[in-house]
């Protein structure tokens, strides 16, 4: 701790902020000046008479795991241990149970974006087999992360990654220089991928990999080396690869990758940021609260401004503009899932869900749903 603090300044000039990806969690904040609650009823909230809240109250008890010790949510999450699986039955224990808050960004504005994503599923090997394999690494020993808490407001309990030399922190290696070879012998390697379904596994966060032995292993988020993400979507209309009138959906970027797969190698490393991934047993894929996410159940939200864990009422569409109105759980972070009205809904694993997930990008609000007697400061 006291050789911690000796650099901590040097962190402020050397290191860029890390942004998370999911499934990393993010520590919570209390609500900012741009966020505010406006209290609801059940019949404000559009569709609520037509979710057939199919796999909530699975999604709600596994929420409750990490929930139940917390004050104010110990009653709720003991009933619903006892509750019928029937829908008019969770009705019913909704409306006893909670109310709900309308989320709104500064100046009353409820209206946010949506977009989706999966678990990725593909094959890889134990040992590399062709030129278009690269290594899914595990955390190096030599990864450092400090908490910054001193000196500048503005970093105030960020996440900073770097290796120390010479006593001092510095930059991690960009994804450029890992892919180069920079971490050869210094990683353990979990498999060898496609180098497209790599770059998609690192964006998604996780990932079920069927290796070539028969086996399946899933795959999570260990670690990031810190760099600021950037997306390939926006690398490609950078380089006039994807024209503004074009699909620029994550189902076609991943057919121009695969369809150009040299330069797309060379395009792809100009994100500078790269994700380290650890084993995961058991049932998954985990999200940033610490239990399995539930497809088209689980939301990834900003928990700087609203609690992980919680119901939320979900009002929006689907990208071929199908109304989709359903209670959600909170149950993930992304780093690009910043804003008071701002969700990535989990549509679950392998390539239908990555069609769905690739398209979504649609307009929507949402509502909080609080047990009854709760603020959100409070939830906060």
């Amino acid at each position: 701790m006291r050789f911690l603090a000796a650099f901590l300044l040097l962190l402020l000039a050397a290191c860029a902020p890390r942004v998370g990806v999911p499934p990393e969690p993010v520590p919570p904040t209390r609500p900012t000046t741009g966020l505010e609650f406006a209290p609801a009823q059940f019949s404000d909230l559009p569709g609520w008479g037509s979710d057939y809240f199919a796999g909530v109250l699975p999604a709600f008890q596994k929420s409750c795991l990490k929930l139940k010790n917390k004050p104010g949510w110990t009653a709720s999450c003991k009933a619903a241990q006892s509750l019928p699986s029937d829908p008019v039955s969770i009705r019913n224990f909704l409306e006893g149970q909670f109310r709900p808050w309308r989320v709104q960004a500064g100046g009353g504005n409820p209206d946010g974006l949506f977009t989706g994503y999966y678990e990725a599923e593909f094959p890889v090997t134990r040992h590399q087999m062709s030129a278009h394999q690269v290594p899914l690494l595990g955390p190096p020993a030599d990864l450092v992360t400090a908490d910054l808490v001193l000196f500048d407001s503005a970093l105030k309990g960020r996440r900073i990654d770097g290796r120390v030399e010479k006593s001092k922190m510095i930059p991690y290696f960009s994804r450029a220089e890992i892919e180069a070879g920079a971490l050869h012998g210094r990683a353990p390697v979990l498999a060898w991928a496609d180098a497209v379904d790599a770059h998609i596994l690192s964006i998604q966060g996780s990932g079920r990999l069927q290796m070539d032995d028969g086996s399946v292993m899933r795959a999570g988020f260990a670690g990031s080396n810190g760099h600021v993400f950037k997306g390939i979507g926006a690398i490609l209309k950078e380089k006039g690869k994807i024209g503004p009138g074009e699909d620029s959906t994550m189902p076609a970027i991943e057919r121009w990758l695969r369809a150009n797969q040299a330069e797309g190698r060379r395009l792809m490393a100009e994100n500078p940021r790269y994700i380290f991934f650890r084993k995961v047993e058991g049932e998954g894929p985990v999200g940033s609260l610490g239990v399995p996410l539930t497809p088209e159940r689980s939301l990834a939200i900003d928990n700087t401004l609203l609690p992980l864990g919680a119901p939320i009422w979900l009002a929006t569409r689907l990208a071929g503009g199908q109304a989709y109105q359903r209670l959600m759980l909170a149950q993930d972070t992304g780093s690009a899932i910043k804003g008071a009205v701002r969700g990535d809904i989990f549509f679950g694993t392998g390539k239908p869900a990555f069609e769905k997930a690739g398209r979504q990008k649609e307009p929507g609000r949402y509502w909080l749903l609080l047990p009854v007697g709760m603020t959100p400061e409070q939830a906060l």
